[in-house]
């Protein structure tokens, strides 16, 4: 009799390795072999989805595990995310392992975005991809995946260079705000104009010969009346970068300004020629 759980024909008890193509109805049935695992991920699975579905997703040779029961051990995130786009993908499949082989899976030490960077030949890779995810979670993208953070450091390389730079500077000289939010603040600042956003930089790191009621001297005296821990939290960067915004606006068009507050939606960045 066909195992509709097992469509390939799959021997489970024979330890081994090979490659599978895996169309949506065989990801969906081998799911129903799912009975030992972690909880489901949610934001996980919309990570694998989004890569996927936007061609980031490549081949590595990491496996679909079942144990010498049957009962899958490994790639439940990757099978629901496959099986809910319904696509096919071939999988190293591997076969036969000890039920208990579960307790060391994926144990080892995760690769982070700034060691994936290093590879690339990025040194400030830390700084650089920290900048580069806030500006996914500032665009609305809530859990931005690893090669999401990557593609969008690819396509953006020398601005988040400059904008990881300048945005160290800035937190070496305010002691206070995040350096992620200066980041992706002046990278969005200089998109518009280079050297303004550079002067803006300028200003907010030493506060010098700036009339009363400057708003960038008045972000620049609100973030030094802060404790940098207030920024720990992914919320608070992201207003911070709101809040950056909303000074860029007010000293283009000449606003003078006693405080500025948080803003509740986001800021668009005006330009120099929408003042003129």
């Amino acid at each position: 009799m066909t195992d509709s759980t097992n469509p390939t024909g799959l021997d489970f008890t024979n330890v081994a390795s090979q490659i599978v193509t895996v169309t949506p109805k065989t990801a969906e049935a081998w799911l129903s072999r799912n009975t030992s695992n972690r909880a489901i991920s949610s934001s996980q699975v919309k990570q694998y989805c989004a890569d996927m579905a936007q061609g980031r997703w490549l081949f590595t040779g990491q496996a679909i595990v079942f144990d010498r029961d049957g009962v899958l051990r490994d790639g439940q995130h990757r099978l629901l995310a496959q099986a809910r786009l319904g696509l096919t993908i071939d999988w190293n499949v591997i076969t036969g392992t000890d039920p208990a082989a579960q307790d060391v899976i994926d144990i080892g030490r995760v690769r982070t975005i700034a060691n994936q960077l290093q590879l690339h030949g990025q040194k400030d890779g830390a700084f650089i991809g920290s900048i580069a995810r806030l500006d996914l979670i500032y665009g609305g993208i809530a859990s931005p995946s690893k090669p999401q953070i990557l593609a969008h450091v690819n396509e953006n390389v020398g601005a988040l260079e400059t904008a990881s730079l300048t945005s160290k500077r800035i937190s070496s000289a305010l002691k206070s705000g995040s350096t992620s939010a200066f980041g992706v603040a002046h990278f969005h600042m200089s998109a518009i104009s280079q050297s303004l956003a550079d002067e803006f930089a300028k200003a907010l790191m030493d506060g010098a010969a700036m009339y009363t009621g400057n708003p960038i001297l008045t972000v620049r005296n609100q973030l030094l009346r802060k404790n940098p821990k207030e920024f720990r939290a992914e919320a608070e960067r992201v207003a911070l970068v709101d809040t950056l915004h909303r000074a860029w606006n007010y000293w283009l068009v000449g606003k003078s300004v006693k405080t500025i507050a948080t803003p509740k939606s986001r800021v668009q960045l005006i330009s120099p020629e929408a003042v003129a």
